[in-house]
């Protein structure tokens, strides 16, 4: 079979958060993690963006100060600050 790789996953984890689904959002990085793939700048970006249009702005925010070596761009910020 075909083995996906983070851009694929990156792919259907922006889907549900362009949807806003932050659950669905949550189970595919939890399967993104089991898979042994490291979540990038765009699955951190993704979650954010799931977050923000929630309005979920405590969640999103600690999830920027959770994104450990991954460096924020301006994406990022623009995400977190439009949960605010």
């Amino acid at each position: 079979g075909i083995t996906p790789d983070i851009a694929c996953c990156n792919s259907i984890l922006h889907a549900w958060a362009r949807l806003g689904d932050v659950e669905r959002c949550k189970k595919w990085m939890a399967s993104i993690l089991e898979a042994g793939l490291t979540p990038d700048i765009v699955s951190y970006n993704s979650m954010l963006h799931a977050h923000a249009t929630q309005g979920d702005a405590e969640r999103a925010e600690e999830l920027l100060r959770s994104m450990g070596e991954v460096r924020p761009n301006a994406r990022t910020f623009t995400a977190v600050l439009s949960a605010f």
